[in-house]
C-alpha cells in the first residue's frame, strides 16, 4: 500500500506526528510519501491512503490543510485526520467540529474514512504532544491492509 502523509506544521507538532506516523507505516511494510503542504505541493499521484496531519486553529483545521486534501481527494481512496490541538475536546475552540466537516467534506467527494479522527493534545504551542500519542499513530498503522 502506498500512503500520502501530507502535514502543515506551524511549531513542528504537526511535522512531529506526520514523521513519527511515516515511521509506523513503513516499519509495516507499506511506502510512505511526505508532503510539507506549506513548503512543497509536489507530489507522486501513486498512492491509497491519505493522511493528513494538521492543526486547528481558533476551531478550524487550518486552510492549507483542507484545501490540500480537497484537492487530492479522489473516489475510493481511503484517509484518516490526525489533528494537533491545544483546546479541550469540550471546549468551544474544539477541534472536533471543524474536523467532522472536513471528514464529510472527503466522504462527499468518494473517499472512506481509515478511522475516527485522531486529537493530539498539545501542552504548549510550540509543544510537547499528549503523553502516548506514538502509541496512537502505531494503533492507525495497524489499521492499513
Amino acid at each position: 500500500m502506498n500512503a500520502l502523509i501530507a502535514f502543515v506544521s506551524y511549531h513542528g507538532n504537526s511535522k512531529h506526528v506526520a514523521e513519527t506516523l511515516a515511521r509506523e507505516v513503513t516499519s509495516r511494510g507499506h511506502q510512505v510519501q511526505i508532503v510539507p503542504v506549506l513548503q512543497d505541493q509536489s507530489r507522486n499521484d501513486d498512492w491509497d491512503v491519505l493522511f493528513v496531519c494538521a492543526p486547528v486553529r481558533g476551531g478550524a483545521v487550518v486552510g492549507p490543510a483542507r484545501r490540500f486534501a480537497a484537492r487530492v481527494a479522489r473516489s475510493g481512496a481511503t484517509f484518516a485526520l490526525a489533528i494537533t490541538h491545544g483546546a479541550p475536546l469540550n471546549h468551544f475552540f474544539s477541534p472536533v467540529r471543524s474536523t467532522r466537516k472536513l471528514r464529510r467534506r472527503l466522504e462527499n467527494r468518494g473517499m472512506r474514512a481509515l478511522s475516527d479522527s485522531l486529537f493530539f493534545r498539545v501542552t504548549e504551542t510550540t509543544g510537547p504532544l499528549e503523553e502516548g500519542f506514538e502509541q496512537k499513530l502505531a494503533d492507525l498503522a495497524d489499521r492499513l491492509a
